[in-house]
């Protein structure tokens, strides 16, 4: 059919085009215009280069305002606070020619979700997104200024594991409306294992069960992160098993440790789930 042709023409995979058909036809926070980018219409031989930068450009952003939506975490609080697990030098906002992070600069790829939630009518006033992982180059906390709609945006940056923060700082068990982890890899890092362990073992503790939202490059390594998730965390409950992500990136990355037996185009945030 005409996809079949337009994939021919731009040179895309099957799977990046049923993605594509899985986009929303309408969001109550994420523009018309950036739902039209992903589902790739209006994608030409001419212009496919320029949106396949922009689907990457604002594939996570897409993807936590999604996972917000999904689970109606705005419905209540006034005060939004999300952890962003696994976190490196990308996304603590450095480039890789610089060696410290901006003062009261947002990272990029948090931009447009703020952008997007200031225009939700059940906007929060307190944003606090807390950046943990092992290769972070620092701890630190940086207060961003001038955020209208918002009364305050807040980072803290954490960089150690995440069972680590959790442990020497309880009181984030209670204050997290979602956890979320990029290309978490848990089928390859060993590392994840302890804090899986303290998730299940602190689960009954915690006044609420927060979500935990997990992405990979592929639908295969989703799959294999369930796996893990079966094994390690066999208390917490699936809210959505390993699928495909209506904002996945549309730009393939070549990777030296795709399995000779997984044939999927690697994409950012290509596949996902979650669990509580």
């Amino acid at each position: 059919g005409e996809s079949n042709e337009a994939a021919k023409e731009t040179g895309c995979s099957d799977g990046l085009w049923t993605a594509a058909m899985i986009v929303p036809q309408a969001h109550p926070w994420i523009p018309p215009e950036v739902l039209q980018l992903f589902a790739r219409r209006n994608l030409t031989q001419q212009n496919h280069a320029e949106m396949e930068e922009q689907t990457w450009r604002l594939s996570r952003s897409a993807t936590m305002v999604e996972a917000l939506y999904r689970l109606d975490a705005l419905k209540r609080q006034q005060r939004l606070v999300i952890h962003i697990i696994g976190c490196d030098h990308e996304e603590q906002g450095l480039s890789l020619e610089s060696s410290s992070a901006s003062k009261n600069t947002l990272p990029s790829f948090l931009r447009p979700a703020l952008h997007w939630l200031a225009q939700a009518r059940e906007v929060p006033l307190d944003l606090q997104f807390h950046m943990i992982g092992p290769n972070l180059r620092t701890d630190s906390d940086v207060t961003i200024e001038t955020m209208a709609p918002f009364q305050t945006v807040k980072l803290h940056y954490h960089a150690k594991l995440y069972h680590q923060v959790l442990s020497e700082q309880p009181e984030l068990n209670e204050q997290v409306d979602l956890a979320i982890s990029f290309h978490a890899g848990m089928w390859g890092y060993d590392s994840w294992k302890p804090t899986l362990q303290y998730l299940v073992d602190t689960r009954d503790k915690r006044k609420a069960h927060f979500p935990l939202v997990v992405t990979s490059y592929t639908l295969w390594e989703a799959q294999e992160d369930h796996e893990v998730m079966v094994e390690f965390a066999s208390r917490m409950v699936s809210l959505w098993g390993p699928q495909l992500s209506p904002f996945g990136s549309h730009k393939t990355r070549p990777t030296a440790t795709a399995p000779s037996q997984q044939q999927e185009f690697y994409r950012e945030n290509a596949a996902w789930q979650a669990w509580k």
